[in-house]
C-alpha cells in the first residue's frame, strides 16, 4: 500500500490479513489518518499494488471494480 502526503510517500504491507506499518497491525483508515495528521478517505489515499503486478491502482478503483463484479454474478 502506498499514500503520498505532504511531499512525502509512506508504505505500509498486507501481511496475511493485516496491515502492517512501522511494524504494528493498523486498519487502513488509521494508517491514513495517522500519516495525514488527519481525517482522510482511505480508499481515495490509498494506492494498491497486488502480487505480480508492476502498477499501483487507488483503492477506490478496486472497490469499483470489485463491485460491478460482484454485480455480474448475479
Amino acid at each position: 500500500m502506498r499514500m503520498q502526503c505532504k511531499g512525502g510517500t509512506y508504505y505500509a504491507k498486507v501481511e496475511g490479513h493485516e496491515v502492517m506499518y512501522e511494524g504494528r497491525s493498523v486498519s487502513p483508515g488509521s494508517w491514513v489518518n495517522g500519516v495525514a495528521k488527519s481525517s482522510r478517505n482511505a480508499w481515495r489515499d490509498t494506492w494498491i499494488k497486488r502480487p505480480g503486478s508492476n502498477d499501483w491502482t487507488l483503492a477506490a478503483t478496486l472497490r469499483d471494480r470489485s463491485a460491478t463484479d460482484n454485480n455480474d454474478e448475479e
